[in-house]
């Protein structure tokens, strides 16, 4: 491999890894905007910042690896909806991490999930369209 190519490769980790930032991010803006507004979680511990912080980390994680897995089982019930049961499943995915943390933190109610996984959804795409493809485009050049 030649020089070029490497400093490429490099590249490409490293933008790779500010996207993954910069999503990682919006979803933790994503809830305390919710959390602000709507009071979704209930945090019963002493340090509820770091639980406040910890639930949007692993929704992310989640969402990057088992919501895929998920959707490619369910991608007739998907098409069917027009998307809207992607929905659906990033309501589970956040119930799920609820069950995770069910000792520290608790979830009011379905409905409210749902609408989280709504406004997450909407605002990653937003920040996906503002600032992460047109910073991978000026990283490209």
């Amino acid at each position: 491999m030649n020089t070029y190519t490497m400093r490429d490769n490099k590249r490409y980790k490293v933008i790779k890894v500010i996207e993954g930032f910069i999503c990682l991010l919006s979803y933790l803006i994503t809830f305390l905007i919710v959390q602000y507004f709507f009071n979704i979680l209930i945090i019963k511990s002493e340090y509820k910042v770091f639980y406040l912080m910890l639930t949007p980390v692993l929704v992310y994680t989640l969402n990057k690896t088992l919501a895929k897995i998920i959707l490619d089982f369910t991608i007739p019930i998907t098409a069917i909806t027009f998307g809207l049961f992607y929905f659906f499943i990033n309501a589970v995915i956040i119930k799920l991490v609820g069950l995770i943390l069910h000792s520290k933190v608790d979830l009011i109610s379905f409905w409210k999930i749902f609408l989280l996984s709504i406004l997450i959804s909407s605002i990653n795409l937003l920040i996906e369209l503002v600032l992460i493809k047109p910073f991978v485009r000026r990283m490209k050049q």
